[in-house]
């Protein structure tokens, strides 16, 4: 109940000035005169004409006080600004004192509290140094601004020496506003006595000054008879509360009035009649307008309906309040994002006046300079003739120098290309017998039956991919040096990237039983803009050091970031409980082939390279990396890098029906912890913790003797005190009637603990570290019985090639065993050839092929030479797609230069290639058969039927929930209509983001035939396949006719 804004927004009092129609605008902008307007328009002229700092001021502080009126915040901001800075250059004290004063009272009402009082502490300061009466006001203001802040000691105590000052100047009026001040301070500190005492006084002295807006302290007695019971005396309060506010047509207090009837009504045990208050006053437009009021009505109606049991009403009313506290923040927002324009504006335009400042005295000091060099300009030629012979010998020293350098420059390009080639070559000759071992050992590992067998295979593979490593990390360096390294800037799942990246991992983790753990804050946005391929490659780099110099304990991955204007910030820290690092490790740390002392490099292995690698990478990126460590108690390693968020990404929440849950983490990892509540805030669900079994068992006791037991656990396997298992069947001793569902979490794969677990009735695991997706996903399985895995979440199957026709060009026998095999079991139909030429000879039979898989250096003819032929001389726009041990970008580039459509480097990596493969048969609309998942034609009738027994099944028969759940389903419409949008234009990621959506929606309400229809579209974008399939668009208008159907038929249910 904030006194209203004209109570404060006056003009300065005792202000005098020379200038007559200035003095005369104050009261007429009070008197809201139209013609004021006019009068600013001549007086800009006039001022135009005739510049005075001193008066501009106060011009340019009435046009702010206008705007601030007008409700138009952002163009007073403006103006007070510009007031601001001729008072300066005008020495006009008061109006500087009044610019802080205006400027407190718009940042009060765009909701910047602190730096409100900011500015009203350096208009109060201001006004007292020259003794002006004017800080009244500033207190006035003050006042509002503590009653916003609900500081009530701060503001009993402003209201005294508010008083105090009112008191000594003789002002009643702001003797009322004092004492309201207090009474209204005392009321809500409960100090009833004194505060009855303040309100009276101040009701006296508002009817002896007439004081327009009585009515609010006539309100706020009425909450103080409230408070003390006396509800006759509160209702008599209101009534003359709503006649003071009549007679001045003041409506801003009514939403309060109401409040405090509402509350008189409740006490009379009313309720019917609160609640038809309430609902009419929501109608009104006084109040419709305040934000703030309509959210106090709201949150009063929800509370009273649910007392009734009237919750249907109750849920409306909610989604309103929703609704309004949206529009609300974002009137807000919208503010601050103005008012930070101006500012920003503001201080550019200070920014170039001290430039061209800087420019004027550069100016003057180049002239003085000239002047100089005018005086010694004679020396100066005398001493230019004289050295003319020693610089003409200098000069035929220089140019033999030249010469010199010129040729060293040469050797040095030459020993850099020669460099080049050896690293290209090596490269090649070495991935080539790799990617035969590599390739085979895969192979052999699905026909090994022995496990011996198996095991050598592994550690073959494990080797070989070492030494990969070793060859890529020299590469890398080798480009980073020649400045070929280039950053792309693609799309990825930021949760995604980091569990898939750690789960590289586990098999070496488990072997050394160390705990793997990934935390991600809740503010860092997951879809985002950047190299995901780099990111991954620094923080795959982070992880197996960590892994390497730690001996047990844990290793954690934490995501943190800062928001910029545009770009995000992203901070990774890998943080390990490992040998740690000295001061002087520490500063050799990234530096090419160092690894701290020589000892390391013996006892643990590796190049030195690979932190060298990252720190350039990290550069690149736009980041730092640095390590935190001690010897002996573990390292962390953070790098940041810059990012930009994937607005196109739309974030798919999960169900609403999660947020109701009561879940309790028993871990005994703090940051482990930390994890599972920041993955589960994403659902909306503030989880309790406990850090051993013993305490769950007591949190378990406690919750189910105040009658709100836990619904899920989730539980660490592993636990100091009491490990989870045996926590597990002490809960189902003690709690067999309504036991919480578990979700079993375990970092080291045991089958004894899963038969144990099974035994105890337990079904649901997760290994750790997992992502946030994925604990959600286990949640909604769990509780909702809801199938979340729409999609894999690993990489891409085996493309169905059946009837796409293969040449495949390779004289190697062990590179053509390889592909053969990774090939098999797409089915389709494979020519192989030894070189170049017979590739060409078999196209130019006739033969047709949907794409030519093509090495590079190969006998009579190389691959780029019979690339650039069939281009060429053949004239054909065959797909070719290179296979090579050349992974140099000079090698890249050569082989799309040459008319190539891909390249897959060797050793061949099955999930690059098969990607590669599909996507260049994808552009150029093969042959190949790929067919939609489930692309079957459906009855209308069966697409839009409704399984309700087990959709009731699925919710546990909550017959309530289920109807929230059709009402869920209606609430889609913006989505349905964004659906038919995306439709009309083939926008296909948004087809595909909204239907993930509908996806899960259908499966609740128990539409699982359209369901299905819905997710098979959505598969079928996301493997591109929607592009080779004739009936695509069919199937998308089948959908969204359906949809509408559907939801007509729903409407009905809940009507």
């Amino acid at each position: 109940m904030a006194l209203p804004a004209f109570a404060f927004l006056k003009a300065p009092l005792n202000t005098s000035s020379s200038v007559t129609t200035l003095d005369e605008l104050k009261q007429r902008i009070q008197n809201n005169d139209e013609s004021v307007e006019t009068t600013f328009n001549e007086l800009g002229v006039f001022f135009d004409t005739h510049p005075n700092a001193f008066q501009q001021s106060r011009f340019f502080n009435l046009k702010s006080y206008k705007h601030i009126l007008e409700q138009d915040l952002v163009a007073g901001y403006e103006t007070l600004l510009e007031a601001r800075k001729l008072a300066k250059k005008g020495g006009n004290t008061m109006a500087l004192a009044e610019s802080f004063r205006l400027e407190g009272l718009i940042l009060d009402l765009s909701g910047e509290h602190a730096l409100a009082l900011e500015a009203l502490n350096k208009s109060l300061a201001a006004f007292i140094e020259v003794n002006s009466d004017n800080a009244l006001l500033v207190y006035s203001a003050m006042g509002n601004l503590y009653m916003s802040l609900q500081n009530y000691e701060m503001m009993l105590q402003l209201g005294r020496n508010y008083l105090a000052a009112a008191q000594r100047l003789g002002d009643k009026e702001n003797k009322a506003i004092a004492y309201f001040f207090q009474g209204f301070a005392q009321t809500e500190l409960g100090d009833y006595q004194y505060a009855k005492i303040s309100l009276l006084l101040a009701e006296e002295l508002f009817k002896e000054v007439h004081y327009p807006f009585i009515g609010i302290v006539h309100t706020k007695m009425a909450e103080l008879y409230i408070a003390q019971g006396n509800l006759t005396e509160a209702l008599t309060m209101l009534n003359r509360a709503a006649e003071s506010d009549r007679k001045v047509g003041f409506k801003y207090n009514e939403g309060s009035r109401l409040l405090r009837l509402v509350d008189i009504y409740v006490l009379r045990d009313q309720i019917d009649l609160a609640i038809s208050e309430l609902e009419s006053g929501l109608k009104k437009d006084a109040i419709k307008n305040d934000k703030a009021v309509v959210l106090s009505l709201l949150e009063k109606l929800i509370s009273l309906l649910e007392t009734t049991n009237n919750f249907e009403a109750a849920l409306e009313y909610s989604k309103l309040y929703h609704k309004t506290y949206e529009e609300s923040f974002n009137e807000q927002q919208s503010r601050l994002l103005a008012l930070n324009r101006v500012r920003l504006s503001i201080s550019e335009k200070e920014e170039t006046i001290k430039l061209l400042e800087k420019d004027n005295q550069l100016k003057e000091q180049r002239n003085l300079i000239q002047k100089k060099q005018n005086t010694f300009q004679l020396y100066f030629i005398g001493f230019v003739i004289l050295s003319l012979g020693l610089v003409v010998g200098l000069w035929l020293r220089t140019r033999s120098q030249r010469k010199a350098l010129d040729t060293l420059t040469q050797d040095l390009q030459k020993a850099t290309k020669a460099k080049s080639d050896f690293l290209a070559r090596m490269s090649h000759e070495i991935r080539t017998p790799l990617n035969a071992i590599i390739g085979l050992t895969k192979l052999s590992q699905r026909a090994a039956e022995d496990k011996e067998q198996q095991t050598n295979l592994i550690q073959i593979e494990g080797a070989s991919q070492t030494l990969l490593s070793i060859i890529n990390d020299i590469l890398d360096f080798s480009k980073i040096e020649a400045g070929k390294l280039d950053i792309e800037s693609t799309q990825f799942n930021l949760d995604a990237l980091v569990n898939q990246t750690i789960r590289l991992h586990l098999g070496r983790a488990e072997e050394k039983h160390i705990e793997l753990i990934q935390h991600i804050s809740r503010d860092v946005p997951l879809n985002l803009i950047g190299d995901p391929l780099r990111i991954q490659q620094i923080l795959s780099n982070l992880v197996s050091n960590a892994l390497k110099f730690t001996e047990d304990g844990l290793i954690s991955v934490s995501v943190r970031c800062t928001h910029n204007v545009e770009d995000i910030q992203l901070e990774f820290e890998v943080k390990d409980t490992g040998i740690g690092l000295s001061s002087t490790q520490k500063a050799l740390l990234f530096q090419p082939f160092n690894q701290g002392d020589e000892s390391i490099s013996r006892r643990y292995g590796g190049t030195g390279l690979g932190l060298a690698i990252c720190k350039q990478l990290v550069t690149l990126m736009g980041g730092e990396i640095w390590v935190e460590s001690q010897l002996g108690k573990g390292a962390s390693f953070h790098f940041t890098v810059t990012v930009r968020q994937d607005a196109s990404q739309q974030i798919v929440s999960p169900s609403k029906q999660l947020s109701s849950l009561k879940v309790l983490i028993a871990d005994d990892i703090g940051v482990s912890r930390d994890a599972i509540t920041e993955a589960l805030s994403v659902a909306n669900i503030r989880a309790d913790v406990a850090t051993g079994g013993k305490e769950a068992i007591a949190r378990m006791r406690a919750a189910v003797g105040n009658s709100a037991p836990y619904d899920v656990l989730i539980l660490d396997w592993n636990m100091p005190d009491i490990d989870g298992l045996e926590v597990a069947a002490i809960m189902k001793q003690e709690f067999s009637s309504k036991p919480p569902k578990v979700i079993m979490l375990y970092a080291f794969e045991s089958p004894r603990m899963r038969e144990q677990a099974n035994q105890l009735g337990i079904r649901t695991f997760i290994k750790k570290p997992f992502s946030t997706s994925e604990l959600v996903d286990k949640l909604q399985e769990l509780c909702l019985n809801v199938n979340t895995k729409t999609l894999p979440s690993d990489a891409a199957p085996v493309p169905k090639l059946r009837g796409t026709k293969i040449l495949f060009a390779e004289d190697n026998t062990l590179n053509q065993k390889v592909t053969l095999g990774l090939l098999n079991d797409t089915h389709a139909t494979i020519e192989v050839v030894s070189n170049g030429l017979e590739a060409i000879k078999v196209i130019r039979e006739g033969n047709t092929f949907d794409v030519v898989l093509m090495d590079i250096q190969m006998p009579v003819m190389d691959g780029l030479t019979a690339a650039k032929k069939i281009r060429e001389e053949l004239k054909l726009t065959l797909p070719i797609i290179a296979m090579t041990a050349h992974a140099m970008q000079q090698d890249i580039d050569k082989s799309l230069s040459a008319g190539m459509d891909g390249h897959i480097n060797k050793p061949v990596d099955p999930n690059r290639f098969f990607d590669v493969l599909v996507e260049v048969l994808n552009k150029k609309k093969s042959s190949a058969t790929t067919e939609i998942a489930n692309e079957v034609k459906l009855e209308k009738s069966s697409l839009t039927s409704l399984d309700k027994p087990k959709a009731l099944q699925a919710v546990m028969g909550d017959e309530a929930l289920y109807n929230d759940l059709l009402n869920d389903f209606l609430a889609l419409e913006d989505e349905l209509n964004a659906l038919k949008q995306a439709i009309d234009t083939r926008d296909f990621p948004s087809i595909a983001r909204n239907a993930h959506i509908f996806t899960t929606a259908l499966r609740y309400i128990g539409a699982f035939t359209l369901a299905e229809l819905t997710s098979s579209i959505e598969i079928a974008i996301k493997n591109n396949e929607h592009k080779t399939a004739g009936n695509f668009g069919n199937q998308l208008e089948t959908l969204h006719n359906a949809l509408l159907e559907l939801r007509e038929k729903v409407k009905k249910l809940v009507s």
